[in-house]
């Protein structure tokens, strides 16, 4: 076996370990794109609850008294949505408007919590994500009518998604943990009350 031979096994070497490393680059991408397409299923989820809210919220309810007459009728204030749920950088954002329990203005809650530290979904009074302590960052701006504004942040260990009315909804739940799962995050359904 000659030195030729030995150029032959080594080049053929060298393009079998290029092949492999194109191959692993691949698979990387490939993956990376999997994930990203799942992240986009979540808020693609999260984002059709909340047009479902505010048609549930758009309905005139009526209220009864005990012996069924016709009360009062109530139309529901819609969900302002200032900036629909998004992922970036594994990082789940959420911003909505309220108005101000003093009647006097409004407030935008901008919500943050990164993916990884979202460990369970829940229902009580309306959907919620529930972190690892203190990972949910809230960033509050009050706007009055006057003109004045107040700013504040705090940490908090549940996102909420403002998501109320949608009854009967389990399997939304169970869409979610899927989606997370195969993005890569293993969240858990906690109790689920309609």
């Amino acid at each position: 076996m000659g030195p030729v031979f030995y150029l032959h096994i080594q080049k053929y070497v060298v393009n079998q370990l290029k092949s492999m490393k194109f191959r692993y680059n691949l698979t990387f991408v490939l993956l990376c794109h999997l994930a990203a397409a799942q992240t986009q299923k979540i808020t693609m989820l999260l984002n059709d609850a909340v047009v479902l809210e505010n048609k549930i919220r758009a309905k005139e309810l009526i209220v009864l008294d005990s012996l069924g007459n016709e009360q009062a009728k109530i139309v529901m204030a819609e969900l302002k949505v200032v900036k629909p749920f998004s992922i970036k950088n594994d990082t789940l954002n959420y911003t909505t408007q309220h108005p101000l329990d003093e009647g006097d203005g409004y407030c935008i809650i901008e919500q943050k919590a990164a993916l990884k530290d979202i460990k369970k979904v829940l229902k009580d009074r309306a959907m919620y994500f529930v972190t690892s302590e203190n990972k949910v960052q809230i960033t509050t701006a009050k706007k009055y009518d006057n003109g004045n504004t107040n700013n504040s942040k705090e940490s908090a260990d549940t996102f909420s998604t403002y998501i109320e009315n949608v009854q009967n909804n389990e399997a939304f739940a169970r869409a979610l943990q899927k989606f997370f799962k195969k993005s890569g995050y293993v969240i858990n359904i906690d109790y689920w009350y309609d």
